[in-house]
């Protein structure tokens, strides 16, 4: 059987184990919670969230009710099954999210990833816009060697004039250096700020235009769309500090739970409140359709094209 390949050079230190039958690890080692990591295990067969069998990756060889093979479980602690055994990688000093990079502006320079997320890097910049973290993004991506870069960017472009269109062509930038590096991108949609509101319909037609390229991307690139998600929840004044703009600590434990889900699920284009919305329907500004022949469905069909990521 092949072992699974590390992603990083980081994870490189020692190759996953299988561990005996049962629902842990043994010491010094830690259960792959990534399905992204677990897909390259030989005979991979799929994920499911079933709390009868092992959480994480885990391998089946004979075992009953279980199809030969390597299963990536997302529910939360699972429990041993007959011989089911979880794959382990061993435990690393710097924590298990290594490979993550987070990336942008103030909203990711003033999140306490480190906490939520140990080994991570943080990057992010107070004042950018998508426009300067293009410019410092080679030698970050150079420097940290990320497989998931966690983006926050646009909101600063459009608050400071830039177009919605000006906004998301230096924000597709930005994804396709993140991209060809081979990461994929979690990126964190714009937010109703209470202080913010004369810039919320860019806002939401900046997100609406992202939306379309997460779909489109064939799993490169993820959303995880606040702007609805704070809606759902009220958007109350105490999801922000006191400026009204930026998040407050109770904002950050809602991207922190949003940006877990969206790390051990690679097959969701489109997150919202927690939840895969990856059919979501998205309105696409009138003033941004191309000129076309034809029906306004051939129009929209044209234009999602022109979205597609290369």
């Amino acid at each position: 059987m092949m072992a699974l390949c590390a992603l990083t050079t980081q994870t490189a230190a020692a190759d996953p184990i299988l561990a005996d039958a049962g629902n842990a690890c043994p010491a010094n080692y830690e259960k792959i919670t990534s399905n992204t990591q677990c897909k390259l295990a030989e005979d991979y067969q799929g994920q499911e969230k079933d709390g009868t069998w092992p959480s994480g990756c885990y391998f089946c060889d004979g075992v009953e009710d279980c199809e030969d093979g390597t299963w990536f479980n997302k529910h939360r602690t699972g429990s041993a099954n007959g011989g089911a055994q979880p794959w382990c990688t061993a435990a690393q000093p710097y924590g298990p999210y290594g490979g993550v990079l987070f990336a942008g502006d103030s909203d990711v320079e003033f999140w306490g990833t480190n906490d939520a997320f140990p080994g991570s890097s943080n990057t992010g910049v107070e004042g950018d816009r998508c426009e300067q973290v293009n410019q410092r993004l080679a030698d970050e991506l150079e420097q940290h060697n990320p497989t998931e870069v966690v983006l926050v960017c646009g909101e600063n472009d459009l608050t400071s004039g830039a177009s919605v269109e000006t906004a998301f062509a230096r924000w597709k930038n930005a994804v396709e250096k993140i991209n060809d590096h081979g990461a994929r991108v979690i990126y964190m949609g714009t937010k109703p700020e209470p202080a913010t509101k004369d810039t919320h319909a860019q806002y939401r037609a900046f997100d609406d235009l992202i939306r379309a390229f997460a779909i489109a991307s064939g799993g490169k690139t993820v959303m995880v769309d606040v702007y609805p998600s704070f809606e759902a929840l009220g958007n109350p004044n105490s999801l922000y500090r006191g400026d009204e703009v930026h998040l407050s600590g109770e904002g950050y434990s809602k991207w922190d739970a949003w940006v877990t889900a969206a790390l051990a699920d690679d097959d969701c284009a489109v997150w919202e409140s927690g939840e895969c919305n990856s059919n979501a329907s998205y309105a696409i500004p009138p003033a941004t359709l191309p000129s076309a022949p034809g029906t306004c469905f051939f129009q929209r069909v044209l234009y999602l094209d022109l979205l597609r990521p290369t």
